[in-house]
């Protein structure tokens, strides 16, 4: 999901964390932004939760974690101690750091990928694969989770990535 989009998306504390059965809320875990809070059947935005982890390794050099390890270590800390984690951040109405906007545009692709993904899996890796092959070159590329981000008419690639945000095309 990461590589594909550019944030993750964790389930709230309440159901099964894998498929989202039940939870009532959700978390999208942006690099270096705080954690957004959202309602997953509305799409309502709940809160932004600020939590920093700085990397003490260089002492001269950048105190930000790259990316990736941003994400995987707020990732980490929310699925083993969610409470711990919201009650220690500083909370805010969303839209104050990230613009609500995007966390709406961020959904939409999610909800895609998603659609995606559910492809995929109902094809089966067989007829996958002969999709692929068949495909004209930049048309559809498959992530590294498995999920084929397939292109618009003229095989431009529906997923578009800038260094600050990962936006639909």
């Amino acid at each position: 999901m990461y590589s594909d989009l550019g944030f993750l998306r964790v389930w709230g504390g309440l159901g099964d964390r894998t498929r989202g059965d039940g939870a009532s809320y959700a978390y999208l875990i942006y690099p270096h932004k705080p954690i957004v809070a959202y309602v997953p059947e509305t799409g309502e935005l709940l809160n932004e939760y600020c939590v920093a982890f700085p990397d003490h390794s260089k002492p001269y050099g950048s105190a930000r974690l790259p990316d990736a390890d941003d994400v995987l270590a707020k990732w980490m800390t929310l699925t083993a101690d969610e409470r711990r984690l919201i009650a220690d951040a500083n909370m805010h109405l969303p839209g104050r750091q990230i613009d609500r906007d995007r966390v709406r545009r961020d959904l939409l692709a999610l909800a895609s990928w998603e659609r995606q993904c559910l492809t995929v899996r109902e094809r089966g890796p067989i007829e996958d694969q002969e999709h692929r092959r068949l495909s004209p070159p930049g048309c559809a590329s498959t992530s590294p989770s498995g999920c084929v981000s397939t292109s618009l008419p003229g095989c431009v690639p529906q997923w578009s990535r800038s260094a600050s945000s990962v936006r639909v095309a």
